[in-house]
């Protein structure tokens, strides 16, 4: 337990009176961070007089009287006195104990505490009949304890900040840092038989964090709207009082405690900043991180940091500890452009998404089916534009979760649904014969259709645009099986426009969409599209004439 004692320093000015001893004594509350705050203030004197000094008359008509006067330093009063007295005082005559209440202590003209011996603290007669016991006149030892529950102290009138934060509930603060109290006492005929003085070390300065520019900003200052802090300075930091004070600082910006430390005398206003004041600091911050999801989806780090100032003054006396709290916050949202995604199995997909993070170690990551999760690739494009890279997926479906995470601990994820499918592009289907039909001779001219349809599908399943086109060509003309050929021309008649097929090839059709599906790319009904056109009557009668068409699908423009 730290204890604050001083033990009768004799006043240079002032002698003690022989035979009176005393001592003024702080217990600090141990269970306090403060070593000024709570705990117990005692008063003790003890003096030693002659049993006339206490008692006096004839012995039918003795009066047993003393008085008892305190001169308290200017920074504690009578008020203060009664106010926080403890049930521990106490006064004693020679083995004759008196409790001391508040009623039982007077005020003097001069505001002194007095206190009188009466019916009030002592049982009278039990006293005056242990005082028969003694001797004609001996010596008669007299002991007083004043103790003060310094919690309850109302706190020093030089004290301006709001409801006394800074001196309520501690030990009275002087501004020669020396409390020195007066004991004096007055025998039975009301006169003064000598006194003795103790002394007993307090405080005058106090910490008050500060910093100029952060004082004088917007967010993190104010106009000290008590009297004046310190004599020339009317800006404060944020906060609710002289104990709290509060600044808010970009979450990118380091602290920089040296720059806030100060100290204030609290009688002088004045102030010293930086570390000249002997101040030390020497622990490391107490830091308290809350993440939370706002409204809007994005997530938020609320850092709160809290400097615990302590030390000394100048001249090594105890400065109070005072909290001073950095909040700094910062936000994260991610967003992707697409979470529905059809891609080709296989393939590296490309995906693009948003960030907003203050963060420099942003991490992107992805998980599979709820799987573990594995570092994504991600390219900064502009501003807070990303692309990504997925690798490639065999056929299916899946849920793909794509993830973020930055060194303040934030992060965020988006699902997405994906649909892998095999990409195909095919010819899926093609009509095997075209029958022209029997005939009779025929004539220079004369035009033949095929009696069947003419059809051609294409299975594209192509998740992009892909441009392709269908391509015909006369692999050989119509010729009987020993080798005579007819005399004719095949023709593609297809939108007014008539084109002869050779054994070039021919574009009948061109894709320049995604299709997902079969295509129709050829579909003739019978009697229409492909024909033949006569040149001459020279053929075999009762002969079949066969040619063969070549199909023919092209990728690319």
């Amino acid at each position: 337990m730290l204890i604050f004692h001083v033990t009768l320093i004799p006043n240079i000015a002032h002698a003690n009176t022989p035979g009176f001893t005393g001592s003024a004594t702080y217990t600090p509350d141990p269970t306090a961070n403060d070593v000024w705050s709570g705990g117990k203030l005692s008063l003790k004197n003890e003096f030693k007089v002659k049993k006339v000094d206490i008692q006096d008359g004839e012995l039918l008509n003795k009066v047993t009287k003393f008085k008892i006067v305190w001169k308290l330093p200017p920074n504690l009063t009578q008020a203060d006195i009664t106010t926080a007295l403890s049930e521990d005082s106490y006064v004693l005559v020679g083995t004759q104990k008196g409790m001391l209440k508040p009623e039982n202590f007077t005020t003097t003209a001069a505001g002194d505490l007095e206190y009188v011996l009466s019916d009030k603290t002592f049982n009278l007669l039990a006293l005056i009949a242990w005082l028969l016991t003694l001797l004609l006149n001996p010596d008669v030892t007299i002991q007083t304890n004043i103790e003060l529950d310094v919690a309850k102290l109302p706190g020093s009138v030089n004290d301006y900040s709001p409801n006394r934060v800074l001196t309520k509930g501690k030990l009275p603060p002087r501004d020669t840092k020396t409390m020195a109290f007066t004991t004096e006492f007055i025998n039975v005929k009301d006169v003064s038989k000598g006194d003795f003085t103790s002394n007993l070390a307090t405080w005058n300065t106090y910490l008050s964090p500060w910093n100029q520019v952060v004082a004088d900003s917007t967010l993190n200052g104010k106009n000290d709207i008590t009297p004046l802090e310190v004599n020339g300075i009317s800006r404060v930091l944020q906060g609710t009082n002289y104990k709290t004070r509060n600044v808010q600082l970009p979450i990118k910006q380091n602290i920089d405690i040296s720059t806030y430390q100060r100290t204030v005398n609290l009688f002088s206003k004045t102030a010293i900043l930086g570390t000249n004041n002997g101040l030390v600091q020497n622990r490391a911050p107490v830091v308290e991180d809350k993440i939370t999801e706002l409204a809007n989806g994005k997530k938020q780090l609320i850092r709160q940091s809290t400097y615990n100032l302590f030390g000394t003054d100048g001249t090594g006396t105890t400065l109070s500890p005072v909290p001073l709290v950095f909040k700094q916050e910062t936000l994260l949202d991610f967003k992707l452009a697409d979470t529905q995604l059809k891609i080709p199995a296989g393939k590296e997909t490309k995906l693009k998404g948003l960030l907003e993070s203050e963060g420099t170690d942003n991490k992107f990551y992805y998980k599979i089916n709820g799987g573990a999760a594995k570092d994504l690739t991600a390219i900064k494009l502009d501003g807070q534009n990303y692309e990504f890279t997925l690798p490639g997926f065999s056929a299916g479906t899946y849920t793909v979760v794509i993830g973020v995470s930055n060194e303040y601990k934030l992060g965020k994820e988006v699902g997405m649904n994906v649909v892998a499918q095999q990409e195909e592009l095919k010819i899926s289907s093609i009509t095997d014969t075209l029958d022209f039909g029997t005939h009779e001779i025929p004539k220079p001219g004369d035009i033949f259709y095929s009696e069947t349809p003419f059809l051609v599908k294409v299975l594209d399943t192509q998740l992009t645009l892909n441009k392709w086109k269908v391509a015909l060509a006369l692999e050989s003309a119509f010729q009987t099986v020993d080798g005579s050929y007819l005399p004719a021309d095949v023709f593609l008649a297809k939108n007014g426009q008539k084109q002869q097929l050779t054994n070039s090839l021919i574009d009948v059709y061109e894709n320049t969409q995604v299709n997902n599906k079969v295509v129709d790319t050829i579909a003739f009904k019978e009697h229409e599209g492909i024909h033949i056109q006569m040149k001459s009557s020279n053929v075999l009668l009762n002969r079949e004439y066969k040619g063969t068409l070549k199909v023919v699908l092209k990728k690319g423009p």
